[in-house]
């Protein structure tokens, strides 16, 4: 018995538009380190955050990436903080397991007032992104050392978002959309349903 082929997915104006962005965000990265060449080739957090703001309505394509960057600025000031007590502390430590435990007691602490940070902050979906934020900021692996590493992480995500916004009001724009911010979980299902054809 043959199986029924499935349906091939519609190749809409959402998925184009969020493939377009990260050869712009490539090329402008590459603008940028003419004058800073020690930074990485490929700005992975500006491509992550134009990605996930790339939404259906301008409405929730704003309130995404608003959202996303006050998760990143809470994940950040949280991991600065973390950075900042760990540093004070390691000239009073003895080298070796009461170092790593204090180290371990710090993230642990500054990962738990990110999440709670966030969730006062009202980020909703993006609590998690605030965490996440806050470990890539603590376990710095850039070679740019946690300070600059943490004002590269922020500029990536305000670009990423800039240049989704962007790329999606200027080809093909969607609906404008009605979503307040503080009705959103109420009524983002609604406009998504409505800019059916933005969505595939």
């Amino acid at each position: 018995m043959i199986e029924k082929i499935p349906k091939v997915p519609k190749i809409g104006m959402r998925k184009f538009k969020t493939v377009l962005t990260v050869p712009v965000l490539f090329v402008i990265w590459q603008a940028v380190r003419y004058f800073i060449p020690s930074m990485d080739v490929h700005p992975v957090i500006a491509y992550l955050t134009a990605i996930v703001t790339m939404k259906n309505t301008i409405a929730e394509a704003r309130f995404s990436g608003v959202k996303r960057l006050s998760a990143t600025m809470v994940g950040l000031s949280c991991g600065l903080a973390a950075i900042f007590i760990d540093e004070s502390l390691s000239g009073f430590l003895p080298p070796g397991a009461v170092s790593f435990i204090v180290q371990m007691l710090i993230i642990s602490i500054g990962l738990m007032a990110s999440l709670v940070i966030a969730e006062m902050a009202n980020c909703m979906n993006f609590i998690s992104t605030a965490a996440t934020i806050f470990m890539l900021c603590v376990v710095d692996s850039t070679g740019v050392g946690k300070y600059a590493a943490a004002l590269l992480r922020i500029s990536q995500t305000a670009l990423g978002f800039v240049v989704s916004y962007i790329v999606n009001r200027t080809i093909a724009p969607p609906e404008q959309g009605v979503t307040p911010f503080k009705d959103y979980d109420k009524d983002a299902p609604k406009n998504r349903e409505t800019s059916g054809n933005q969505a595939q």
